[in-house]
């Protein structure tokens, strides 16, 4: 199955969990390696992956992340 490739790929992570933000980076590092593996990002290097965000939010579920891609789409 063909996918859509993204470029200059912006990551915003979304969580509510109860320990710190930062420990909320491997969720992020294991959504990126998927939607590399699925193809829809050549690589995780800085030449695509451009700004990933972390943000506490309660306006989400408790114990659960959102992770959103933004990007480019390559031609």
């Amino acid at each position: 199955m063909d996918c859509v490739q993204i470029t200059d790929v912006h990551i915003t992570c979304l969580v509510n969990y109860r320990y710190d933000v930062d420990n909320s980076i491997m969720a992020v590092k294991f959504a990126l390696d998927a939607f590399k593996k699925w193809g829809a990002i050549r690589d995780d290097s800085p030449k695509y992956v451009k700004q990933i965000i972390l943000v506490h939010s309660e306006a989400i579920a408790k114990d659960t992340a959102e992770i959103i891609f933004e990007g480019v789409i390559v031609e």
